[in-house]
């Protein structure tokens, strides 16, 4: 286990070169490019020249994220191009927020980030997993109908529980360490770990600050260059 935490990782059959090119993909965490260049730069620091490409759709659950990598590219969040492009190696995986939020339930979420691993090593790409993010899920919705339907959701599938992070974590971890995929998840914790003690990192309770995302974008690039120094020449 490294300096960064890392939960759980599995080798890669990728080879090093000159270059590497990087796609992430997620939800509004990633959207307006949000950590495109904090992981250029971190890369760059690295002496590592990177190009990175990123696909976010605010609001999508785990299974909108994987749906968009097999949609036809003309469609409007398809990441479909990052998994046929032989250029990209690595695919940045930060999703999990909407599902928690919406409390979809833990397996729900952990079988489409599966689908996400399976099909970005069907076209030999190294999935880096973002585990779910630490937010205010114990917050009020803005929407009254949509807090009603998260309350029934939460008893139906998270047996009634608020703060279920840690549960989705974990089933997340079950999950894949049941495959033979390869993945690398990163925790959260380098950058926050307790949202009620780190608020002043939240523009609001479901997304960070500018500093806060760059702070990840950066901790996602040391990941990065981690995995890129395994690879065999």
């Amino acid at each position: 286990m490294d300096k960064f935490n890392v939960v759980q990782c599995k080798s890669s059959p990728m080879k090093l070169s000159s270059n590497v090119k990087i796609g992430v993909i997620g939800d509004s965490w990633v959207s307006g490019k949000k950590l495109d260049k904090a992981i250029i730069d971190e890369l760059k620091s690295s002496g590592i020249n990177a190009d990175v490409v990123s696909i976010g759709q605010p609001g999508a659950k785990s299974r909108q994220i994987f749906r968009n990598l097999l949609l036809d590219s003309s469609k409007p969040y398809s990441s479909n191009s990052l998994l046929l492009d032989d250029g990209v190696s690595f695919i940045v995986v930060s999703a999990g927020v909407n599902d928690a939020a919406g409390h979809i339930g833990k397996d729900f979420y952990a079988q489409h980030m599966q689908d996400i691993v399976s099909a970005a090593n069907s076209h030999s790409k190294f999935p880096i997993i973002v585990e779910l993010p630490e937010f205010g899920i114990e917050e009020p919705s803005d929407s009254y109908k949509s807090e009603l339907k998260h309350d029934l959701y939460r008893i139906i599938f998270d047996g009634g529980k608020t703060d279920i992070i840690s549960d989705y974590r974990s089933a997340l971890k079950t999950k894949l360490g049941t495959t033979e995929l390869n993945y690398k998840i990163i925790t959260f914790d380098p950058i926050v770990k307790d949202y009620s003690s780190s608020i002043d990192q939240y523009q609001n309770p479901w997304h960070l600050t500018e500093e806060g995302y760059n702070r990840l974008g950066t901790y996602i690039g040391k990941s990065i260059v981690i995995e890129y120094r395994k690879l065999p020449i």
